[in-house]
């Protein structure tokens, strides 16, 4: 089994300001052409205040099946996630990250799904952690534990993917990566490409963790102008395959 996975903040604010770049984002997702794409950075407020679905336009448009986050009893946040998928999908958890005591910070959130392709079942967990070092180490620690990575049901393969917000020196990046794979790392040709910001790239902030059942076949990361308008990250795309192990 062979298929595709995009991970992309869009920024979506921006198109608050100036709806067309919500296009953009349509006609660079679409240029990917990935079978499944986590969203970060989806405008809940947007929706609240002007009734405006982002996911559900982006997946109409691209004609793809959507998750967004469903609405938190804490209110709405800046910072929500979504996953569109072109094969059946269903939603196994969606719930706020934890932050700081005593810190007011935007409230993180992670979306976990299930995605159907052929016989096989992928787990999909679309994250978008913090800026500070101490709420990113909870938040990679929470998703570590049992009730997302370590949940019994999240059975392998696994792609853990969002913007983490840190980079490959970070103690988050560190912890999730003594515990899965960084596909931008598994392929021999190339470095690990940066994604942020997007006019001029310096950091790899946006990640692509996976199980050890899994085989990167390709890496990119578009750098077209239309890329670099669009949002204020760049979108890392990975072709994955699921290793079969050899019937005796």
């Amino acid at each position: 089994m062979v298929f595709s996975l995009a991970t992309y903040n869009i920024h979506a604010r921006a198109c608050s300001d100036n709806p067309g770049n919500l296009g953009a984002i349509v006609r660079l997702i679409a240029r990917c052409d990935p079978d499944i794409v986590a969203l970060q950075e989806i405008d809940s407020n947007l929706f609240q205040e002007k009734r405006i679905d982002q996911a559900r336009l982006i997946a109409r448009d691209l004609g793809m099946n959507f998750q967004p986050d469903p609405p938190r009893s804490e209110g709405p946040s800046p910072y929500a996630n979504a996953v569109l998928s072109r094969h059946p999908m269903r939603l196994i958890r969606a719930e706020s990250l934890p932050g700081l005591p005593n810190y007011h910070f935007p409230v993180r959130s992670a979306l976990w799904v299930q995605v159907r392709i052929g016989g096989d079942t992928i787990q999909v967990i679309n994250a978008h952690l913090g800026h500070h070092s101490q709420e990113r180490l909870r938040q990679a620690e929470a998703l570590l534990g049992p009730d997302w990575s370590r949940n019994p049901r999240c059975r392998p393969p696994l792609v853990l993917c969002g913007d983490f917000n840190a980079g490959p020196h970070s103690e988050a990046y560190r912890l999730l990566g003594r515990n899965f794979l960084d596909a931008q790392c598994q392929l021999e040709a190339g470095r690990p490409k940066n994604t942020w910001p997007s006019r001029f790239p310096l950091r790899r902030i946006d990640h692509v963790f996976i199980s050890r059942d899994l085989l990167v076949r390709k890496i990119s990361v578009p750098k077209s102008s239309l890329a670099r308008k669009a949002s204020d990250h760049l979108p890392l795309v990975v072709e994955l395959e699921k290793f079969e192990t050899p019937s005796v």
